[in-house]
């Protein structure tokens, strides 16, 4: 293999990287846990999160093609958990929102009741009822 094969190889690496949304150093670890949920069968993850002095919240999405449900799931915030879902059902494709503070559960929002963060950086990560860890951001 000559070397305009082997830096070819090493581009394509990166571009297929790339397009699975990985790269370098903690966000690598944070989708490789995704995309290995996602191999075993769960497509439930963090799609967003939003960290305001008058809003945080917390996007989740499942983008499979059948409803989750979420029931006793939890989201961590620094190693802590800081919500556990009631019974909830996540439609396929559907997508909820975790608010900080009160409001009316519905079907596209939840509300914590408290603060969910304590500033922008901080890793969040959702793990299902057994404990698994499917989604960290």
């Amino acid at each position: 293999m000559n070397s305009y094969m082997k830096c070819g190889l090493v581009l394509l690496s990166l571009l297929m990287a790339l397009s699975f949304g990985v790269a370098f150093g903690e966000k690598a670890a944070t989708n490789a846990t995704s995309m290995k949920a996602m191999k075993a069968g769960n497509p439930v993850m963090i799609s967003k999160v939003n960290f305001g002095k008058t809003a945080q919240w917390i996007d989740i999405k499942n983008n499979g093609t059948s409803s989750q449900n979420l029931t006793g799931w939890k989201l961590f915030v620094l190693n802590s958990p800081v919500y556990t879902f009631p019974k909830f059902v996540l439609d396929a494709n559907g997508k909820v929102t975790v608010h900080s503070g009160t409001g009316k559960d519905s079907k596209v929002n939840l509300y914590a009741k408290k603060n969910l963060l304590t500033k922008a950086t901080d890793k969040v990560s959702l793990q299902d009822a057994k404990g698994t860890v499917v989604s960290t951001s």
